[in-house]
């Protein structure tokens, strides 16, 4: 589990147990589960289309996980295609769904060094504090894999300190 194995960005980090499947958490066939594959390939078009189609459903499609729960949300975050993260958020994607390995987008765009999609999600409310499976939150991703003064490590500090002010004031 985790990422902290040399990952280079845009990097293929899955072992062969752990490449996406065509089967679907949510048990949905069709337009709703393709969605993740077409944020995974960054087709935006796509994957307006979809959207369309299943109109007032859309919530539900962009929140449909792979076989290992990773979302489309995820999986955008995860290769850095920056405006189909903004889509999805738009479009009612959950910004801290957690995949089998305790993963977020907010993780992956860490690890994968998008600065523009980390923003993205960190404008959406990511939290900086949700622990994957090896105890990392994207702080100490950020911290320990990019170092502290890294642009990417200050912009998620700076979102982390924002949320313990807010909880501070409103005690």
């Amino acid at each position: 589990g985790g990422l902290k194995g040399g990952l280079s960005a845009g990097g293929d980090w899955y072992g062969e147990d752990d490449k996406p499947t065509s089967g679907h958490r949510d048990g949905s066939a069709g337009a709703v589960s393709a969605l993740w594959a077409l944020a995974r390939d960054g087709k935006l078009a796509e994957i307006d289309e979809k959207l369309s189609q299943v109109g007032d459903g859309a919530s539900a499609a962009v929140n449909a996980a792979d076989a290992s729960g990773r979302t489309a949300l995820y999986w955008a975050a995860d290769r850095g295609h920056d405006t189909v993260v903004s889509r999805l958020l738009q479009n009612g994607a959950e910004v801290d769904v957690q995949a089998d390995d305790g993963q977020t987008a907010l993780h992956c765009a860490i690890v994968c060094e998008f600065g523009a999609v980390v923003d993205l999600l960190l404008q959406a409310g990511a939290s900086t504090a949700i622990e994957d499976e090896d105890g990392e939150t994207p702080l100490t991703l950020a911290q320990e894999m990019l170092g502290e003064e890294d642009p990417i490590s200050t912009r998620v500090a700076a979102a982390a300190a924002a949320v313990t002010t807010a909880a501070v004031s409103t005690d």
